[in-house]
């Protein structure tokens, strides 16, 4: 393809680096991601090794042809709603999947299929780079931790070591293993797929190809499993103190390096049998090796340019926040509940920042005890407050049992979350459900589209969090339902429509 004329290349550039700063605040936390979560630390390396992918694939690109415009056009406008929605909606992953597919969209316009083709590696190791959405992410982690842990059992019940789950609990007889999300793998599972990935450029056999980037799953079971029988082996050999913890500190490390052997050897095979043959077809057609024109690149500039805008315009807009009394004028006593505050801690509460929240444990005249917390912010797209038990109770390490979504017949049909959860041999019934705007919601994803809907139609974006938690028992639904009987008429005060 002949060399680009300056204007052109002018126009490409402006599209490429108007993408980059329109999602500027978005690429920046997921930068401070990667430096803060344990998990995601890879991206450290892996966002370098994509660039320098990229830049090997530079010259490949420049004998790419036009091929795909309309396809391009509708991945980045697909792109730009998703950008819109995640940042009205308040999720970077989404952001920052729609900037990734804002790039790609820009790639098809510039080099067709050949230049997205050879771009998709690099780009597949950046969006594993992303922290995914919290409730794919707790799904996942939920996976893969019942997998290993099942799996776990097994071998080491085959090493003839009795065993016994309850919960998270792995009871040897002598000692107990406590399995955390740590143990179920997804710190590893993220590393191996983007190890998987890579490796796939080994062989050319597209079959091949899926087989090995989708066995990144199982091995990540297989090797954490193992990990956990090889600690309860070792554990059993030594009750030293100093072993045991140097154990089951490196059991993540040699987890993750089997993997990688496990991976590699899996190539190795594959290739014997489906040897890499050299194509001989040429990465583009002569037809389409010609000049795009100031037209192509034209198109993509604008439609980044008003999705940009779109987004710079909803950003300042202005919300309206209704008055509303404080959280701490919740009434104390609720019928048969008496109330007393609970203090936080106050370093946690200084890194969720709400506006405001409440602690309070109720007593009930029989001497029933159900624990209360509320939280609400006025700005849920700003808010890191606001976010599902789902996900802040497994990393307090409770191991989430049951969870089901239950229609209440109290005020106008309450849908809440009802949830089992359990630390060791304690557990406990929860209850808990998003409020604000007039809207009373369970469903996480739910939550995010109605936030999305009211910024845009009622610029309005407050909004909180009600948990209620009491002892698990056969009592305990019939406790709390008396509970938010008497507390949900008072919540319209503090949550207002």
């Amino acid at each position: 393809m002949p060399p680009l004329r300056s204007p052109e290349k002018t126009i490409w550039l402006v599209a490429f680096f108007l993408i980059l700063s329109g999602g500027y605040a978005e690429l920046v936390e997921l930068g401070q991601q990667w430096l803060t979560r344990d998990t995601f630390g890879y991206g450290l390396v892996l966002g370098p090794v994509a660039v320098w992918l990229i830049a090997t694939t530079w010259p490949a690109l420049n004998r790419c042809g036009f091929d795909a415009p309309r396809t391009g056009i509708g991945v980045l406008l697909f792109s730009g709603l998703l950008v819109i929605l995640g940042r009205e909606s308040a999720t970077a992953a989404l952001v920052q999947y729609g900037l990734m597919g804002q790039l790609a969209g820009l790639a098809l316009l510039r080099w067709g299929w050949c230049g997205l083709s050879l771009l998709l590696r690099p780009f597949l190791l950046f969006i594993l780079t992303i922290p995914p959405p919290y409730l794919l992410e707790t799904g996942l982690n939920h996976l893969l931790l019942n997998a290993s842990t099942e799996l776990g059992v097994i071998l080491i019940r085959l090493i003839d070591l009795p065993v016994h789950l309850s919960g998270d609990i792995l009871d040897l007889g002598a000692f107990q293993l406590r399995v955390v999300e740590a143990c179920g793998g997804l710190n590893s599972f993220f590393p191996l797929t983007a190890v998987a990935l890579l490796l796939t450029q080994f062989t050319n056999n597209r079959l091949a190809q899926v087989g090995i980037l989708f066995s990144a799953l199982p091995v990540t079971v297989l090797t954490n499993g193992g990990r956990l029988a090889l600690t309860a082996a070792l554990f059993n050999l030594s009750d030293n103190e100093t072993v045991r913890t140097v154990s089951h500190d490196t059991g993540g490390w040699l987890s993750l390096g089997m993997g990688i052997v496990i991976l590699v050897a899996e190539t190795h095979i594959i290739n014997k049998f489906w040897p890499v043959r050299r194509s001989l077809r040429n990465s583009a057609s002569k037809k389409n090796r010609h000049s795009f024109g100031t037209r192509h690149a034209g198109v993509a500039l604008l439609l980044i340019t008003v999705f940009v805008g779109m987004s710079l315009t909803l950003r300042q807009q202005t919300i309206r926040t209704p008055s509303r009394q404080s959280l701490a004028t919740l009434p104390q006593k609720l019928s048969v509940w008496w109330g007393e505050d609970v203090p936080v801690d106050r370093i946690m509460m200084a890194k969720l920042n709400p506006d405001e929240w409440i602690n309070r444990r109720y007593l009930s005249d029989q001497g029933d005890i159900i624990h209360l917390y509320g939280i609400y912010a006025s700005d849920l797209r700003q808010a890191t407050a606001v976010h599902s038990p789902r996900h802040c109770l497994p990393a307090g390490g409770w191991s989430i049992i049951e969870h089901q979504q239950k229609q209440l017949g109290i005020g106008a049909g309450l849908t809440v979350n009802r949830t089992i959860v359990q630390q060791g041999m304690h557990r406990q019934l929860v209850y808990y459900w998003f409020i604000g705007r007039g809207r009373s919601i369970a469903g996480d994803i739910i939550m995010k589209w109605s936030l999305f809907q009211d910024v845009l139609l009622r610029g309005r974006a407050e909004g909180g969090l009600i948990r209620i938690i009491t002892d698990a028992n056969d009592q305990a639904d019939d406790l709390i339902l008396d509970f938010i009987g008497h507390l949900e008429p008072t919540l319209s005060n503090h949550f207002p429509n």
